[in-house]
């Protein structure tokens, strides 16, 4: 652990390295039914996405065109470059504030993309989270229960249904009725 001095504050910055997988050309969603579900990958599944984000986000990349876009899309802010560790406050862009502060489906768009180990919970994420995770070239997700697709997104999307199926579906319209029917059976 080393000291570092961020914008004037005094922080103590976490060095880890994260392996990342090449991606596949797009997200991947399981969908788990019931609590036995995927048993084994129980511990590759993260359920709490803020506490994981606000443990690992020093080994993140919030420089990269990818994580912009989902800070801006999601939270409708951006990261300071100049101020490593912070962005605009959403609710006055003169501020700033740590990265520990933006919203939890923006925490978790943030996790699938830089952690290509682990699968994360959309629990939490609201209608616009979850259609930026999607948009995503490659990532690991898990639903508990029925989401709908922004019908005109125009995105790959895969899901491993809790028989080990998987189905992949080009467009969030044929996403939507999938997991409409997946659901209701």
């Amino acid at each position: 652990m080393t000291k570092v001095v961020i914008c004037g504050i005094i922080k103590h910055k976490v060095e880890k390295n994260i392996k990342l997988k090449g991606g596949i050309g797009m997200v991947t969603i399981y969908l788990r039914k019931d609590e036995d579900d995927f048993a084994e990958l129980k511990d590759k599944i993260v359920i709490v996405n803020d506490a994981w984000f606000n443990l690992h986000w020093t080994s993140y990349d919030f420089s990269s065109d990818e994580s912009k876009r989902l800070i801006r899309n999601i939270d409708n802010t951006e990261y300071r470059e100049d101020c490593p560790g912070y962005i605009r406050s959403q609710f006055n862009k003169d501020a700033i504030v740590e990265v520990t502060k933006l919203s939890t489906g923006c925490k978790t768009a943030l996790n699938i993309l830089n952690d290509k180990e682990r699968i994360f919970n959309l629990a939490e994420c609201g209608k616009n989270a979850i259609t930026e995770i999607v948009k995503t070239d490659s990532g690991l997700a898990i639903i508990h229960h029925f989401i709908i697709i922004d019908m005109w997104l125009n995105t790959k999307i895969k899901f491993i249904t809790n028989d080990k199926r998987e189905v992949v579906v080009d467009n969030g319209s044929d996403a939507t009725k999938f997991l409409y029917e997946y659901w209701e059976k």
